[in-house]
């Protein structure tokens, strides 16, 4: 009998630890597998806000990836912008690979968080490049640049420039989005939040150990 009840012991603990696996893999919160996650947070002296969360490193290839992104709008009127991800390559280079666009309508104190997912071309070559987000919001547009490392190996630091003005053309504003002109390529400049509207503040830009509810999708 006490043999019995030591299998049935045994048992329980088996389908504890399974069910553990389980809600640990359900996929609400993917692990990072050691990827070196960033936090931006951005708010405009308008009232914009917006945040967005990644990783600086990790990227593969012909490998879709999601990063978070959430934009409130306080500004007291409506807000109809776009917002773009992209890959750029470091100067002299102009080339700008559009990952994903979307435009949106927000009414004041309206906003709207959401994964978004970036198709990465098979052809991607690895080595540094700029993950980009641009959006345009009521006063203008911003480009705001994070250098994140494709493929594997040492990563190298990165000095050099960007070019936001490339960036920005790729991604015009809305037929509906009212603000000021539109800049010419190169009237941006490089980790320069907001030169075009002058009205943005970097809140933070910080390299987190904890993990974003962010994973490579399938």
């Amino acid at each position: 009998m006490p043999g019995k009840y030591s299998v049935h012991i045994l048992c329980a603990f088996t389908l504890l630890g399974l069910l553990a696996a389980c809600a640990q893999n359900d996929g609400s919160t993917p692990a990072s597998g050691g990827r070196e996650p960033f936090s931006v947070h951005m708010a405009g002296g308008d009232g914009t806000r917006v945040s967005w969360q990644g990783y600086t490193d990790g990227y593969r290839p012909g490998i879709a990836e999601t990063m978070r992104l959430a934009i409130n709008n306080n500004t007291g009127q409506a807000w109809n912008g776009r917002f773009c991800v992209q890959f750029l390559k470091p100067m002299p280079s102009s080339v700008v690979i559009p990952l994903a666009e979307q435009e949106f309508s927000l009414k004041s104190d309206g906003g709207f968080a959401q994964d978004v997912r970036l198709e990465l071309p098979a052809d991607l070559t690895p080595g540094i490049h700029g993950l980009a987000l641009v959006f345009h919001e009521p006063t203008g547009p911003i480009v705001e640049v994070i250098p994140v490392w494709v493929g594997v190996g040492e990563r190298e630091p990165f000095q050099g420039d960007w070019p936001t003005g490339a960036a920005l053309a790729t991604c015009p504003a809305p037929q509906s989005a009212s603000g000021g002109p539109t800049p010419q390529p190169g009237d941006i400049s490089p980790y320069d939040v907001g030169t075009a509207a002058g009205l943005y503040t970097l809140w933070v830009l910080s390299y987190e150990e904890t993990e974003p509810s962010l994973g490579t999708a399938a």
